[in-house]
């Protein structure tokens, strides 16, 4: 086909289009009144889901192998986390039990605290967290508490550093402005 054709086709083809009144509502003014309508409905919809979960009660449990001083102001400083609730410690602590009830969704997180020594002799927490990333509130509590316990690590680091007398500034080795 000749190209001077196939313009004259476009041609006639878009002069039916615009002829018929419609096919433009359908094809032009529609679009551009429905997607913002769309897009400002799903955020809304979203945030005013979001903000729902937020304040949700959270229910963990936490298992403190270690039982002193340092331990009791890390459980201490999840209790404080807003809309965080703290389940009762049993005198037996079976994980198979408590992980059953993070999969009927009766608790949100479970946290295992135990202690260790680094390699250069100061004492390390490892906390293990499990939650079930199929959950948004599940997964919800675990930011909260990973936010809550990075702010914990800083003021323990602090203490550290203050009882060997340095500042906490150095460890700041970069700053990005």
């Amino acid at each position: 086909m000749n190209l001077k054709k196939i313009f004259v086709i476009y041609k006639k083809e878009m002069l039916d289009l615009v002829r018929d009144r419609r096919t433009i509502i359908t094809s032009f003014v529609l679009p551009i009144l429905l997607y913002p309508l769309l897009m400002i409905g799903f955020s809304s919809m979203m945030s005013r889901q979001e903000m729902k979960l937020e304040q949700q009660e959270i229910v963990i449990y936490v298992n403190d192998m270690v039982r002193d001083e340092t331990s009791r102001e890390l459980k201490e400083s999840l209790s404080q986390i807003e809309t965080v609730q703290i389940m009762d410690e049993a005198m037996i602590y079976d994980e198979s039990t408590y992980l059953d009830l993070l999969q009927d969704k009766s608790i949100q997180t479970l946290i295992n605290i135990r202690d260790s020594l680094s390699s250069s002799g100061y004492r390390i927490f490892n906390i293990t967290c499990f939650y079930d990333e199929t959950s948004e509130k599940s997964s919800l509590a675990y930011r909260k508490i990973r936010d809550n316990l990075n702010e914990l690590e800083e003021v323990f680091i602090s203490k550290r550093l203050e009882k060997i007398k340095k500042n906490s500034e150095i460890l700041n080795a970069v700053e990005i402005k």
